[in-house]
């Protein structure tokens, strides 16, 4: 099993933070500081995430973080308009493993062989 993304772990954060419930957005940021994440201000406004060992800095926006994570959507939890997610408690992926059928494969590449495709030289 693999380790979480900073994606992952930075949404989890997030969670943690909302959580706590904080008074004001300043107050999530400084509670986000407290949990470890450095956090950067950009031109215009942007925000930026980097955890310990990371990087490059992971832009706050739900383009990014995914739905649900955006300054916007922050802000709608703090003021009490969105419901508080609960904090991921090892989330993970359970996608089913790719099978592969081997034999299909085979039969598929004799075939493709045996079509003309290719010329023999003899």
């Amino acid at each position: 099993m693999r380790p979480p993304s900073y994606k992952e772990q930075l949404r989890g954060i997030i969670d943690g933070a909302l959580a706590e419930r904080p008074a004001d957005f300043a107050g999530f940021l400084q509670w986000m500081e407290a949990a470890g994440v450095q956090v950067k201000r950009g031109r215009g406004g942007v925000i930026s995430f980097r955890l310990p060992g990371q990087d490059r800095a992971t832009r706050f926006r739900a383009s990014t973080l995914g739905d649900g994570y955006g300054p916007e959507d922050v802000e709608a939890v703090i003021d009490g308009r969105a419901p508080v997610r609960k904090p991921a408690q090892g989330r993970s992926r359970s996608a089913a493993p790719r099978r592969v059928n081997l034999i299909i494969d085979i039969q598929q590449r004799m075939a493709q062989a045996m079509s003309g495709g290719r010329k023999s030289i003899i």
